[in-house]
């Protein structure tokens, strides 16, 4: 075997060595779930994230730009706009606040959202662990809601499930792509069951 030989196996062995590294890399990114989630998944729109000193209990105003303490980021919603922020089935199938540490036991969560009109009189599912609660929007007004849920395992995550997002572009005049359902302006979540109303 020459020395040319030699250094052209060399070479090619240092090659594929290298590019199966990169490809592993690639495959199995050491990354944040929130650059993940952004970058690679396009669930969120959210990169750049603003906090107040505010809890969770003071509630957040989608409408707004900043998340109470407790929040880390939500995926499933478009950008911010004057009245809050549509969901977007596009970028995840559902409305997913997730919480920076798990809660648990009695919570009252107060929504308040609009729907368009494929999820008018559809149910949203809304979610906490393992506590279950629906909602039925009956027009297409901007509603409160108030479920008292018992959270029995701890949960990190609070969830919203439009059963019927659809593209704007289907049953209006739009170009949106935006598979939308609903637009959350308001949500808060407080330890212990909602006051009557």
């Amino acid at each position: 075997m020459g020395l040319r030989t030699l250094l052209h196996s060399a070479t090619l062995g240092a090659l594929v060595l290298l590019y199966g590294v990169t490809a592993w890399l690639a495959l199995h990114p050491h990354v944040s779930r929130l650059y993940q989630d952004h970058f690679i998944r396009h669930a969120t729109v959210d990169w750049r994230i603003q906090r107040t000193a505010a809890s969770i209990a003071d509630g957040i105003d989608f409408a707004g730009g900043a998340y109470p303490r407790e929040v880390d980021y939500v995926l499933g919603l478009g950008g911010t706009e004057a009245d809050g922020r549509w969901s977007d089935a596009r970028r995840w199938p559902l409305v997913s606040v997730l919480l920076r540490e798990p809660i648990s036991g009695e919570q009252c969560l107060d929504l308040r959202f609009s729907a368009l009109p494929p999820q008018i009189g559809q149910p949203v599912m809304v979610q906490v662990g393992d506590a279950r609660a629906t909602v039925v929007p009956r027009d297409g007004g901007m509603r409160a809601y108030h479920l008292s849920l018992a959270v029995k395992e701890p949960a990190s995550s609070i969830d919203l499930v439009p059963t019927r997002p659809s593209r704007p572009l289907e049953w209006a005049w739009s170009g949106d792509a935006r598979r939308q359902a609903i637009m959350l302006r308001w949500l808060r979540l407080r330890s212990g069951s909602c006051p009557p109303t």
